[in-house]
């Protein structure tokens, strides 16, 4: 630690062992811990936390980079020991048991028989750090950067956490010195049980000895002690300790309890290091106790969930024939939950129990010598016993990971989710340039009550309704406003005019511009903002959009606006009065202004069940009848649909969800999640049609015109596919909602101004199928059969009539006609006997749905809920309030994407699929891939839980002369390209996208080869990459080839949810052998893979392919990612990796 200089404001000498009670300041540093050019380490720069130095020497932990600077002077004033001595406790006779050579002793233990109730008092004395560290100081600060102490050993001395004259001197239980601590006082009885509640006291403790465990053991021993000087009765107090641990350990651990040996380095001492272990664990829990009761919603607990099923019944079927033997269970399990999982075990090949040769001599030895310790010792030692041994070890790993978890409300909820869904709002909204801008607008600034600063604004109606401005609560603003428009106020006469004047002189100082300005002009610096001149400033300030007022029946329109940050400082006079401003705002998109919603208003007027799904609470059971069927396949119901039956699982998944309130359903790579999900949807709207008496027990019909299922997902494709499923099970009446975007693309609005930006989103641009145009909710309400069609058309015939004699249309008219749409939606959705409802989770919060089916809604699934981020999910949830949900995704596929980094390290990117995965009845059998291309995806993401269906067994392997091996219809080629950049954002690229050459070479070279070679049809073949660039010249590529240029190329991200026979998959990062890093840090990594680093991504691409997959790829820079590594070491294995010269054979 550095040593400083502080200046003693009081300097009256201290008495011995009393406790700080000066006053000073810090100098400055005298004597840094290490010298400029003691020791110097070569470092990187951690790319998260730039003043944080990672050495290249492993053994080296990270280190800070302090200023230069000298230290700020801070006067330190603590309390006087005469407060203390008044209101602590005085405990005297405690002792402290720690390792050889200890100086920070922070724990101390006592104990003491009570003469009326015949119990012993144990008190563990925890020294009160908080005394001296006090909240948000530099040494508050310092402690928490270090987070712990640090003991190298090996000789090394160690790094405290605080600086040394605390760990060692005042905060440390020093013999014959008074301390401060925080004490738990435990009462127990005889046999080790605690009676009544702990005590928990400040107090002031004198340790009147310190022991090693190595002394604390011979006491216990009752062997020669006189090495110490003990004060009186400190040996007893010490063996009934040691007697209380025991007994305490026994009734925590059962029969492990026997086992002393096998998790301790020092064997000889275990019992005094369980006296500390047991009273420590004891206090733990007591104070845990008290903070669960004073912070019930905030207080972090530690916890160990038991192993999940799925590994426990792996682990049973290779051990649990050693259960009866092992120790180490019992600590986990009682005896009845371990003769309830050994039930069903075959012991009967059992072989004979093992003992090592060098442990065998040693039992005869103790056995003669009549040495019980040291029999214990190797009977109780489960290392001992090879088969004991690999048993729990095997065990360990499957055990769930221990992590802190807090029991939140829902106000915590909203809070934690607000600040990093604006996160990522913005920095969505400033992509999509989706801006305007006003110019010479008035705005009247105010400061509220918390010291904020408020602008408001207004607009006359015709003004803002003439050219389609809109304002939306949350939206993102930036006000510039320049010097002159509020210094020498006077001169302007702003101050003066009336309210009445601005308004009317709104319309002809107003002017509108679209901007397409880049993301950061728009937020980052008031140098970037229109023309200035030279001798003028400007104010910069950056806000929310916050109460936005446009009655149909006002003439006049206001915002509100809050000021969030400012470049400068705000300027007071602009208080005074209204400033001319230029006023940019960036809309928030859609999805978000639902998402923020949802967390404003949506939650808080929900049910309780969709509060409890939001806090990953367990829902009561409600009363659910399931079909009286055992097989829900509805093809066996009724030969007319075309959906596939389900197998086992997959029925008891839909028996799952149709039975509870809440449930969630994993469907990995071709497992079915699709018919499994429509399957549901069927029985549910089949619950809705017939109405179960419950008096009579009779089925009695019903119209099932007010009960609806709400079938959502986070793309257009996604509900697409089961809306298709939907439409092959006959007389089901569904209906499907696209976004307004959709549908004005066929029947567009007049007047409506067009984005000076088009959209590049595929999902919303792509052309509707045709398949789905006779339910699509835009086309049901002009078919015949609504009433309102022929109005609607007349309507169309007439825009289209105004647009061919170039006259605007009026807005009456226009308004008219979307009154008439919204009317006719209505009736679609309440008159027309619709069962299902199909849209994407966006478009399920449109207040069209809202309105129409709020009260209809019983059910809702959301499909693919793993790629929604978590408020998405909850649209649906949470402004419908359905009564049952379900949930169907894989969390180990593509994640939500988010563009926010910093919002992604805070967890958006986690689905609440993901979140509550633990919950979800995972589908096993899997109809698609080669079992051999199978092996890796289910052994390393679905823990080896992926079967294949004998139809695909069957089948064999395809074109087995082209693969490495033969039955193995994989390869993975190394190819040593080089790596290209694109240095700008395209219509076909994004900025710094990748691209590799050599591979776009190879991967062509494949696919020619199936096609010409092997007679393989192009639209069979699929060609993937991570990079767009990449996507792009592969496309070219293939185009100079007419027998291959209908193969389809595309991302990775983009094949979710899609399935080719071949798949080639180029992967496009590479370094040159020189370029490499031999240790390959984790920055490192992340830096040279890029989107390669990403697990979900890996899978989506290895799980593609039916017949057969080819990775294009270095393997020398691959083999840096663990996973990646797995997957190149398991091809080798196969000998399926090849070089690019050697395959494919011509």
């Amino acid at each position: 630690m550095d040593e400083v200089v502080v200046k003693l404001l009081n300097k009256q000498p201290l008495p011995s062992g009393d406790l700080p009670r000066t006053r000073g300041k810090f100098a400055g540093v005298m004597h840094p811990i290490i010298g400029h050019k003691e020791r110097q380490f070569v470092c990187m720069i951690d790319s998260e936390k730039p003043d944080v130095m990672i050495p290249i020497n492993k053994s080296v932990p990270k280190i800070l980079a302090r200023s230069s600077a000298t230290f700020e002077e801070r006067s330190i004033t603590t309390k006087t020991q005469a407060d203390e001595e008044r209101r602590r406790l005085k405990i005297d006779g405690a002792f402290t048991i720690d390792r050889e050579n200890s100086k920070d002793l922070d724990d101390a233990l006592s104990i003491e028989k009570l003469p009326d109730s015949g119990l012993y008092r144990v008190g563990v004395h925890i020294a009160d750090v908080s005394y001296f560290v006090q909240p948000e100081t530099p040494l508050d600060e310092e402690a928490l950067l270090r987070c712990s102490s640090y003991y190298p050993g090996h000789g090394f001395e160690n790094v405290p956490m605080l600086t040394r004259e605390l760990s060692e001197n005042h905060c440390s239980l020093l013999p014959d010195r008074r301390r401060l601590c925080l004490s738990i006082f435990l009462d127990m009885s005889d046999d080790g049980r605690l009676v009544g509640n702990a005590k928990i006291q400040e107090t002031i403790v004198r340790s009147n000895c310190q022991l090693t465990y190595a002394k604390a053991q011979q006491i216990i021993n009752s062997q020669d002690f006189s090495f110490e000087n003990l004060p009186k009765d400190t040996a007893s107090k010490i063996r009934q300790l040691s007697n209380l641990a025991q007994k305490m350990r026994k009734w925590r651990l059962r029969e492990a309890a026997y086992d002393h040996w096998s998790s301790k380095d020092e064997l000889g001492n275990y019992e005094a290091q369980e006296l500390v272990e047991e009273m420590m664990i004891a206090a733990n829990e007591e104070i845990a106790k008290f903070l669960h009761s004073q912070l019930e919603k905030r207080a972090p607990l530690r916890t160990q969930l038991p192993p999940k099923k799925h590994r426990l019944s792996s682990w049973l079927e290779q051990f649990g024939k050693f259960i009866k033997f092992c120790l180490f269970p019992h600590a986990v399990y009682s005896n009845e939950e371990l003769q309830e999982m050994t039930k069903d075990v075959d012991i009967s090949g059992f072989p004979k129990f093992r003992v090592k040769k060098s442990v065998w001599f040693e039992l005869c030895s103790a056995a003669e010598s009549l040495d019980k310790v040291k029999l214990r010792q190797l009977v109780f030692n489960e290392k001992h016993h090879s088969q004991l041994a690999i048993a729990k070890s095997q065990f360990e790993r499957i055990q769930q990971r221990a992590q802190y978890v807090c029991e939140e409300d829902l106000d915590d909820y909203i809070v934690a989710w607000e600040p990093v869904l604006d996160l990522e709002a913005a920095t969505v909204a400033v992509d999509e340039d989706d801006e305007l801008t006003i110019h010479n607008l008035d705005i009247w600034w105010r400061m509220d009550s918390s010291g904020k600063q408020e602008g408001n604004f207004s607009l006359q109606r015709k003004y803002y309704k003439t050219r389609q401005i809109k304002f939306y609560e949350g939206d993102f603003v930036c006000v510039r406003v320049k010097e002159e428009m509020y210094m020498g106020r006077s001169n302007l006469g702003t101050s003066e005019r009336k309210k009445s004047e601005m308004d009317s002189d709104l319309e002809s100082e107003v002017q509108v511009t679209m901007t397409q300005l880049e993301a950061n002009r728009s937020l980052a610096s008031n140098s970037s903002y229109g023309p200035r001149s030279q001798s003028s400033s400007i104010w910069l300030g950056h806000g929310i959009v916050g109460e936005v007022k446009f009655a149909q029946d006002s003439e006049i329109g206001s915002v509100k606006i809050t000021l969030c940050q400012s470049a400068s400082e705000f300027p007071k006079e602009l208080l005074k009065g209204g400033s001319l401003s230029t006023l940019t705002v960036i809309h928030r998109p859609p999805l978000h202004r639902r998402m923020s919603a949802v967390l404003r208003k949506g939650l808080k007027n929900a049910p309780e069940r969709v509060k409890a799904i939001c806090l990953g609470h367990e829902l009561s059971q409600g009363d659910f009848e399931l079909p009286p069927f055992s097989d829900l396949s509805i093809s066996r119901k009724d030969s007319r649909c075309q959906l596939e039956p389900l197998n086992d699982c997959q029925n008891e998944a839909v028996k799952v969800a149709l039975g509870k309130p809440f449930s969630l359903i994993q469907g990995p790579p071709g497992t079915g999640k699709t018919v499994t999900g429509a399957h549901i949807a069927y029985w549910f709207a089949h619950q809705n049609k017939i109405n179960f008496s419950q008096s009579e027990q009779k089925l009695v019909e019903s119209d099932g015109s007010s009960s609806q299922v709400i079938y959502c997902g986070p793309s257009n494709k996604s509900v697409d596919v089961v809306a298709k499923k939907l439409l092959q099970i006959p007389e089901l009446k569904i209906i499907r909602v696209y976004s307004d975007l959709r549908e004005q693309a066929e029947f567009p609005l007049p007047n409506k101004r067009k984005p000076l930006r088009s959209s590049s989103d595929d999902d919303e641009t792509q052309e509707l199928d045709e398949k789905l145009k006779e339910v699509a909710l835009h086309h049901v309400i002009r078919a015949d059969t609504c009433p309102f069609a022929h109005e609607l058309k007349e309507y169309e015939r007439k825009f289209k009539q105004d647009k061919k004699k170039g006259v605007r249309t009026e807005d009456a008219h226009v308004d008219s006609y979307r009154d008439l749409i919204e009317q006719a939606e209505k009736w679609a959705f309440q008159s027309n006997g619709v069962q299902i409802i199909l849209c994407t989770c966006a478009v399920a919060a449109k207040s069209s749905i809202i309105k129409s089916c709020e009260e209809n809604i019983k059910q809702c699934i959301v499909d693919e809920c793993g790629m929604c981020l978590e408020l998405e999910s909850l649209l649906p949830i949470a402004f419908l309030a359905p009564q049952q949900v379900v949930l169907i995704g894989d969390h180990k596929q593509l994640q939500p994407i988010i563009h926010d980094k910093k919002a992604q390290n805070l967890g958006l990117n986690v689905s609440m699929f993901e979140r509550l995965s633990g919950k979800a009845k995972m589908l096993r059998l899997q109809y698609r891939m080669h079992e051999e291309i199978c092996k890796f995806p289910s052994e390393h993401f679905y823990n080896n839980q992926l079967e294949t269906d004998a139809s695909v067994k069957n089948q064999g392997t395809h074109l087995q002369s082209f693969w490495p091996v033969e039955n193995v219809p994989m390869a993975f080629c190394h190819v040593m390209g080089e790596e290209e950049v694109t240095p700008i954002k395209t219509a076909l690229s994004n900025e710094q996208s990748k691209a590799n050459d050599k591979e776009v070479r190879k991967a062509v070279h494949v696919a020619n080869c199936l096609v010409n070679n092997y007679r393989v049809s192009s639209s069979k073949i699929v060609i993937l990459s991570p990079y767009r660039e990449q996507q792009e010249r592969i496309r070219k590529e293939l185009a100079k080839t007419p027998q291959c240029k209908d193969i389809l190329v595309t991302t990775i991200a983009k094949s979710q949810g899609s399935e080719w026979d071949y798949v080639i998959l180029s992967l496009v990062r590479s370094l040159s052998g020189d370029e490499h890093c031999p240790e390959g840090s984790s920055h490192w990594v992340r830096e040279h893979l890029g989107f390669l680093e990403d697990d979900h991504l890996m899978n989506v691409g290895l799980t593609r392919a039916r017949k057969g997959l080819c990775i294009i790829g270095n393997k020398n820079l691959l083999s840096y990612n663990s996973m990646w590594k797995n997957l190149i070491e398991s091809f080798e294995k196969r000998h399926c990796v090849v070089n690019e010269t050697d395959w494919p054979k011509k």
